[in-house]
């Protein structure tokens, strides 16, 4: 969702928007159910090509009751030249967590270690990729 805004009374002719990204590495079982789901977020707001500000963070949802959130292994942010030459134009975020698969009696047997990259540009268009 997209929304405009202005920058500051001084900048009013210049608008920018803002826009939020919510990306997901779901993790299944043999079987298909689904253990986890692992989310990176990205709120940026641009005026063409540069963007203005960045924030993110991570949730977790639809844990499978033998799966435990261990916690963010890893957070990697920086900008980036996407366009125009300009170092301000591009952002780089990847986050990557820590589960564990645990059964009573036999204790904690795997680890997963999932991960989801965002890139955001400044004319507010995003490419992601996930791993684990």
């Amino acid at each position: 969702s997209m929304r405009l805004a202005a920058a500051s009374e001084e900048e009013c002719a210049q608008p920018y928007y803002c826009r939020t990204a919510r990306v997901a590495r779901v993790h299944r079982s043999l079987l298909g159910f689904v253990l986890f789901k692992y989310w990176h977020w990205k709120r940026w707001c641009w005026r063409y090509p540069q963007i203005l500000s960045v924030q993110s963070g991570t949730y977790v949802t639809d844990m499978d009751g033998a799966v435990y959130y261990r916690g963010e292994m890893s957070a990697i942010d920086y900008r980036y030249v996407w366009c125009c030459g300009r170092a301000d134009s591009g952002h780089f975020s990847q986050r990557q967590g820590h589960f564990e698969n645990c059964a009573f009696r036999y204790g904690c047997f795997s680890n997963f270690y999932p991960w989801v990259r965002i890139r955001a540009h400044g004319d507010g268009s995003y490419t992601w990729r996930t791993g684990i």
